[in-house]
């Protein structure tokens, strides 16, 4: 069986498809590197604001020990 051979207008569409392919996959890969690094920025400033919170809590839980002696401090 013999392959039929691609005319000169194939051949330039299959090389500019695989062109296209290519440069589409670095686009994703690029897409993909910033949001996996936004998710990152994301992640470390809620660790801040659970941090924060916490040390919020236990300011208020000490003034209101202070305000009331007969409670009891986690």
């Amino acid at each position: 069986m013999t392959m039929k051979r691609l005319s000169l207008m194939q051949r330039g569409y299959m090389m500019g498809l695989r062109r296209a392919r290519a440069q589409a996959q670095r686009e994703m890969n690029e897409m993909a590197d910033e949001f996996e690094g936004a998710l990152a920025e994301i992640h470390a400033e809620m660790r801040g604001v659970r941090d924060e919170l916490a040390r919020l809590r236990t300011l208020d839980d000490a003034i209101l020990a202070e305000r009331d002696p007969t409670m009891r401090l986690n």
